[in-house]
């Protein structure tokens, strides 16, 4: 576990996607073309070849001592900035979407809830790993911790948890995975837990997805159990029922697989497409969205705050929505809006990206980053994971977490001074 990596990440999303999406459980669903099958395999076993490299030239998770990350006072004063800040959304927004029906998508002031947003979800993984290493004030650091999710809670961001407890587990394997190399110890137990863990992470996903629907449709009586909504935005085929397996994993089965559904709609259709846009390819596919919205604004549909509105935007610009399969489910994997701005070529450049974004990275701040490349390492195998969804490139809450190491590399540096 401790040789995992991005590339690897990426290969494994996809491949098991590939593999869920013939279950057939959606009625939604194209069949998948051959040429799309062959781009995507050609691509998993590219990311595997880069993944091996990768291991071999970079992969190198330093001594994770309990000096460097040791719980510091400061801690506190980031704290009270994060409840500064759900304080000053919550004015702006009048409330928070926890207690009332509007969307997270219009929750928050612009660019201060981005901000927060990834400074929150990047603290949390920093305490998160303190929490692994320090003995003492492990109550504050709990607190702390989910005073940080609090963000996301107040904010229903499912994703941004999902982002963040993501990061934290990467963390756990490469910290774990040192510590048993260190004993020469392997806990099969590890593993059983891991999938029992996963199994009702899954489940617990399902019944919060039925919760946030249920609220914003305004259903009165907000059964989570009931998950008939979800089922009919999915259409969910006779072969899902007849399954027998509980209707809450809907959730997962439909947000893991119809971003793959949505780029091979797109890709039937494309006769229908007639532009060649790399400069709109280069402002909104290779930067953050919360810079890209500003440099190239008439992509996006203005109206929502969120900085993070990537794949599902909607303006007079982007109109790649009418070759979603359903106005529901709204993301096609990293591939769906380069192959709308520039077709294959789009496709082609993307994943050349893909393959080159990690070397680069650590190429240039390999040295920089020093002992805190174990939060590099986590953030970049959370993109490379999710890349199956969306672009998460420019998602602005977990990209932009990737220059916090690099500034504590620069700070210790300075110090040592």
């Amino acid at each position: 576990m401790s040789k995992l990596n991005p590339y690897y990440l990426y290969g494994l999303s996809f491949s098991l996607v590939l593999f869920c999406y013939s279950f057939n459980w959606s009625d939604l669903y194209p069949h998948l073309t051959w040429s799309l099958v062959f781009f995507l395999i050609f691509s998993i076993v590219l990311s595997f070849c880069c993944g091996i490299y990768f291991n071999r030239n970079f992969l190198k998770i330093n001594e994770i001592s309990k000096e460097k990350f040791q719980f510091k006072k400061i801690y506190y004063f980031f704290s009270i900035l994060i409840v500064l800040g759900n304080i000053i959304n919550g004015i702006y927004s009048g409330g928070y979407p926890l207690f009332n029906s509007f969307s997270y998508n219009n929750y928050g002031m612009p660019l201060i809830n981005a901000i927060l947003g990834v400074f929150s979800s990047y603290f949390a993984s920093c305490l998160f790993l303190t929490f692994l290493i320090e003995k003492k004030r492990r109550f504050v650091l709990v607190f702390l911790y989910l005073l940080s999710l609090s963000t996301f809670v107040l904010a229903l961001s499912r994703g941004m948890i999902i982002l963040t407890l993501l990061n934290c587990f990467w963390e756990y394997i490469y910290y774990s995975s040192k510590k048993d190399e260190e004993n020469h110890k392997f806990k099969i137990r590890k593993i059983i837990s891991f999938f029992i863990l996963t199994v009702v992470f899954i489940y617990m996903f399902g019944l919060a997805g039925n919760f946030r629907l249920n609220k914003e449709v305004g259903v009165q009586e907000n059964n989570i159990f009931n998950s008939e909504l979800i089922l009919n935005v999915g259409d969910a085929s006779k072969g899902f029922y007849s399954s027998k397996i509980p209707e809450p994993f809907f959730w997962t089965y439909l947000y893991a697989t119809s971003p793959l559904a949505n780029f091979q709609n797109i890709t039937i259709n494309d006769k229908d497409i007639d532009q060649f846009q790399f400069k709109a390819f280069v402002y909104t596919q290779l930067l953050p969205t919360l810079i890209g919205k500003r440099v190239f604004p008439q992509f996006y549909q203005n109206k929502f705050n969120s900085a993070d509105k990537t794949s599902n935007t909607i303006s007079s610009f982007n109109q790649s929505n009418q070759f979603q399969i359903s106005n529901n489910l709204n993301v096609g994997t990293l591939y769906f809006v380069p192959y709308y701005l520039m077709g294959w070529y789009g496709v082609l450049l993307i994943f050349i990206f893909v393959l080159l974004f990690p070397i680069l990275y650590f190429t240039f701040f390999r040295n920089l980053l020093g002992e805190f490349n174990i939060y590099a390492f986590s953030i970049f195998n959370t993109i490379y994971f999710l890349l199956i969804f969306d672009n998460f490139f420019v998602f602005t809450g977990l990209s932009l977490q990737l220059v916090f190491p690099i500034l504590q590399g620069i700070y210790m540096k300075i110090r040592r001074k």
